[in-house]
């Protein structure tokens, strides 16, 4: 197994890149079926830049997990398991839509916990 890890570590970085072009060509392929013209052309690279760097930035997160886990004595904290996520969000390519729906949910969240305020202060009254 340990041979396995050592192997596929030393190819990562063309392993990565295959990945994220996958990702990066079929997002830019799902994403911009019913766009037109220019607007076609900027959402295509918009999709594809966007898939590309943010599953290559999953795996260098893993990248990077697997070199502290081989560390002797290593112990596994929070910063590993963030770096985790990441590799997950990122590998599987659902990370660009974190990206992307994070800030519309953190402002739905504040218009719903604003709104349940105002509902209070009303009916305290």
């Amino acid at each position: 197994m340990n041979c396995f890890i050592m192997g596929l570590m030393s190819y990562w970085p063309w392993l990565a890149f295959a990945f994220s072009l996958f990702w990066g060509t079929r997002s830019s392929y799902l994403f911009t079926k019913h766009q037109e013209g220019w607007d076609k052309f900027f959402w295509v690279g918009y999709q594809f830049f966007l898939n590309f760097f943010c599953s290559f930035a999953g795996w260098a997160c893993l990248h990077i997990l697997v070199i502290r886990g081989k560390a002797p004595f290593a112990q596994l904290s929070l910063p590993d398991l963030i770096l985790f996520l990441l590799s997950l969000l990122g590998i599987t390519g659902t990370m660009p839509q974190l990206i992307v729906k994070l800030p519309e949910a953190a402002a739905n969240a504040l218009q719903t916990a604003k709104e349940q305020r105002n509902e209070k202060t009303t009916t305290e009254k």
